[in-house]
C-alpha cells in the first residue's frame, strides 16, 4: 500500500511540474511573438517613412511615364502573360500604355507585381511591350 501512495504522489507531482513548465514556456513564447510583431511593425513604419526607398521609385517613374504618353490606355492583356489581375496592378502603378511598360526595367516590374512575379518573366513582358509600342507608332 505504501508503494501505491508513493506512485500516486509521484504522478501528481510530475503533472504539477509539467503544468508549471508548460505554462512558463507558453508565456515566454507568447512574449517572444509579441516582441517580434512589434519589431516588424516598427520596420514597416521605417520603410514607409523613407522618402527615397527603392519600393517607391519604380511607381513614381511609371506614373511619370504614363503621364507623358498621349495615346490613352492600351489593352495590356494583349501581352502574353498579362491577365486582368496583372493589368490592374500595372494600371494602379500608372502603367497604361505599351510604351510605359516598355520603359520599365525587370526590377521595377517585379516590384510592381510583387509575389506574382514568379508566374511571369518580366524581361519577356518588356520585350513584347516594346514590339507592340513600335507597331502602334508605325
Amino acid at each position: 500500500m505504501k508503494a501505491f501512495k508513493v506512485f500516486i504522489f509521484g504522478l501528481l507531482f510530475g503533472w504539477l511540474v509539467k503544468f508549471a513548465i508548460d505554462r512558463i514556456y507558453r508565456d515566454n513564447e507568447i512574449e517572444d511573438i509579441r516582441n517580434e510583431n512589434a519589431s516588424l511593425r516598427e520596420y514597416i513604419r521605417l520603410l514607409e517613412s523613407k522618402p527615397g526607398s527603392p519600393e517607391s521609385k519604380p511607381l513614381k517613374r511609371a506614373a511619370a511615364q504614363s503621364v507623358q504618353t498621349e495615346g490613352g490606355k492600351d489593352d495590356l492583356k494583349v501581352i502574353k502573360g498579362i491577365g486582368p489581375v496583372l493589368e490592374k496592378k500595372l494600371n494602379d502603378a500608372g502603367i497604361l500604355t505599351f510604351a510605359a511598360l516598355a520603359g520599365l526595367t525587370a526590377e521595377e516590374l517585379e516590384n510592381i507585381f510583387g509575389d506574382t512575379s514568379r508566374l511571369v518573366q518580366e524581361g519577356n513582358l518588356i520585350v513584347q511591350a516594346k514590339k507592340l509600342a513600335g507597331q502602334k507608332e508605325a
